[in-house]
């Protein structure tokens, strides 16, 4: 039977580490949209008047974080800005980190989800802007956070997972918001 997609539901972010492994996932409160692209470049060679090698290979990715407020400790967490007493202070020298975002996105009429992993990603600080108040009304004040995609040092892009398929285990579906899962090969099956 085929399923229909609807709406997202939490969204984290996990900061890759120095040794190559992923800090437990952090959860960004009042998220409200995810969306990339990922590019692929083609390398063509031509020779006698025909194409003689062909090439796909990803050429990295963009991506946008959609979210209603970002907290102190979810701006340091994205975008490597200092804590400071009361809030935090950007700096020429901030880096934000390296990491995976990592989602869930329900299927409509069931309890069943797609998770995913974005592996790779680097966000660029959102601008400041703010609005004046108008007749009265406060208008939705949305932080629109681009982030590049790129592959880890294996080649490693993203994995998704559908909650519903026989072949998942429950405690990798649990563990998804607690620790950033890889991909499992499926047992090979004997002759």
């Amino acid at each position: 039977m085929k399923r229909i997609l609807g709406g997202i539901g939490r969204i984290a972010f996990a900061p890759l580490t120095q040794n190559g492994t992923y800090e437990t996932p952090v959860e960004i409160e009042f998220s409200k949209k995810i969306e990339m692209e990922l590019k692929y470049e083609t390398e063509e060679l031509w020779g006698g008047s025909r194409v003689i090698y062909r090439n796909n290979s990803f050429g990295g990715g963009e991506g946008e974080l959609t979210v209603h407020a970002l907290t102190k400790d979810e701006q340091s967490l994205l975008f490597g800005q200092q804590k400071v007493k009361g809030g935090l202070v950007i700096k020429d020298t901030d880096v934000a980190p390296i990491g995976a975002f990592i989602f869930e996105w329900a299927y409509r009429g069931s309890n069943d989800k797609r998770l995913y992993v974005v592996y790779n990603c680097q966000c660029k600080p959102c601008p400041i802007a703010a609005e004046t108040v108008e007749e009265g009304k406060t208008p939705e004040a949305l932080s629109e956070i681009e982030f590049s995609v790129g592959s880890d040092r294996t080649g490693l892009i993203a994995l998704s997972v559908d909650t519903f398929d026989e072949t998942i285990d429950r405690e990798t579906i649990d563990a998804w918001f607690e620790k950033v899962q890889m991909p499992e090969a499926l047992p090979t099956k004997s002759k």
